[in-house]
């Protein structure tokens, strides 16, 4: 119980970006605003989006202090969430997307693991699969390594951290300039340059968000050949033979 005081004690950063409501926009803030942890902010980036989804951020806000709404002419989800990110007054910085589901003590238990392991920079955890009606994918969950040398090493050929569970130190992201553009998956590009900057990584190994699969997500083709394209640019920086073999799996074999 000790621990869990303390906890509430530290501002949490919870960084949603949005330039469309698919449909899933109030069950994914709701799931945050009924965390067990409880000192923290939502800040809703709404980017590029229409009067009417900005109406609704609006009006979330009125009910509950807690949702910082911010507003962008310019689209782009890198941009979108480094605006973000400035504007966070916690010291850790958590993501969510706005079609998933966090589980009610997500934020608490990744607070109760950083604070007992202050040298993890970046923490992630596992996920499990849901389908547009919030029903679980049958076999629907992918295991993402755990320890920090194991994560380092998954990176230089698949994305070892599922982005909407992530919780980051403000300051060490602030350091590496944030998220880069150009590439689709820009998560992806964020952690493999903060190992290679010497960040420390982890994953809980429990689940603690519900991922959604819809048909408005963005295309797998387009994703697979940015990435391929990432990985063969840190291959040519560090001739680490594993991003050179990264890049073949994205552009012959995965999805």
């Amino acid at each position: 119980m000790k621990n869990i005081v303390l906890e509430q004690n530290i501002l949490v950063s919870v960084l949603l970006a949005i330039y469309k409501d698919d449909g899933f926009f109030d069950e994914a803030l709701n799931s945050v605003l009924k965390q067990t942890y409880h000192n923290l902010e939502v800040i809703v980036v709404a980017n590029n989006c229409d009067d009417k989804l900005w109406d609704k951020i609006i009006k979330y806000s009125e009910q509950d202090h807690r949702i910082v709404p911010l507003r962008l002419r310019m689209g782009g989800l890198a941009f979108a969430l480094n605006y973000g990110i400035e504007a966070a007054k916690g010291s850790y910085i958590a993501r969510m997307d706005a079609d998933d589901i966090c589980l009610e003590n997500r934020i608490e238990k990744q607070m109760d693991f950083l604070l007992k392991n202050p040298d993890v920079d970046i923490l992630g955890a596992q996920i499990e699969y849901i389908d547009i009606f919030g029903q679980k994918v049958e076999n629907g969950r992918t295991k993402v390594p755990i320890y920090h040398d194991e994560i380092v090493n998954f990176l230089k050929m698949r994305c070892a951290i599922f982005h909407p569970t992530v919780m980051f130190k403000k300051t060490k992201i602030i350091q590496l300039g944030g998220y880069k553009y150009g590439f689709y998956g820009e998560d992806y590009e964020l952690w493999v340059r903060s190992a290679l900057s010497g960040l420390k990584f982890h994953n809980l190994n429990e689940v603690v968000l519900q991922y959604r699969i819809h048909e408005n997500q963005m295309s797998s083709s387009k994703a697979k050949n940015s990435i391929a394209c990432l990985l063969r640019y840190y291959f040519k920086q560090t001739n680490d033979l594993k991003f050179y073999l990264g890049s073949l799996l994205y552009s012959n074999f995965f999805q």
